[in-house]
């Protein structure tokens, strides 16, 4: 993003990078290839990351945001996870 800084804070399934821009508006993006990159989750500004980290697994991209736990799933969007918990590894 322009003017932003960016930091890659995981990959999905496909080792595509997850990357979260700074500035403004902090943005997770997933970037599968140069020029495609797209919005995941734009954090709210009032509520912080935490950590930002993300882990993909076949199901699609967990990540932790918002004091809360969501997961991306291609071509569907992103949710919040209906279990609560921590990013620490993929799924099988």
């Amino acid at each position: 993003a322009d003017g932003a800084v960016s930091t890659v804070v995981g990959f999905d399934y496909s080792g595509a990078p997850v990357i979260e821009s700074g500035g403004p508006d902090q943005i997770l993006w997933l970037v599968p290839a140069m020029g495609q990159a797209q919005a995941i989750m734009v954090r709210n500004p009032n509520i912080g990351w935490g950590a930002p980290e993300a882990i993909g697994d076949k199901y699609g991209i967990w990540f932790a945001a918002n004091q809360a736990t969501f997961v991306f799933v291609p071509g569907q969007g992103t949710f919040l996870a209906s279990v609560p918990g921590e990013v620490v590894g993929t799924c099988g």
